[in-house]
């Protein structure tokens, strides 16, 4: 039988793995701007604050993906042509 992924809120216990996540995408992808290591503060950094939203998906017991929403726009500037 599959498990059923889950969407919920955002845990205390939700930063370590999270952290595991996009660490993974930092150092494998070109999916984000970050290029240092990523541990459970930092992710308590990035998802703390007035305005900011964080839900986890997991599956049984697995942390699988998370979606931030953040009232921080224009982070990263385009260049100028």
């Amino acid at each position: 039988m599959e498990q059923e992924i889950i969407i919920r809120p955002l845990r205390e216990e939700d930063y370590a793995p999270l952290a595991k996540l996009y660490d993974y995408y930092t150092r494998n992808t070109v999916y984000t701007y970050y290029t240092g290591a990523v541990d459970a503060d930092y992710m308590h950094r990035l998802f703390d604050g007035k305005g900011h939203g964080c839900s986890v998906a997991v599956d049984g017991s697995q942390t699988v993906g998370y979606v931030h929403i953040s009232p921080m726009m224009g982070l990263h500037k385009p260049c100028s042509m």
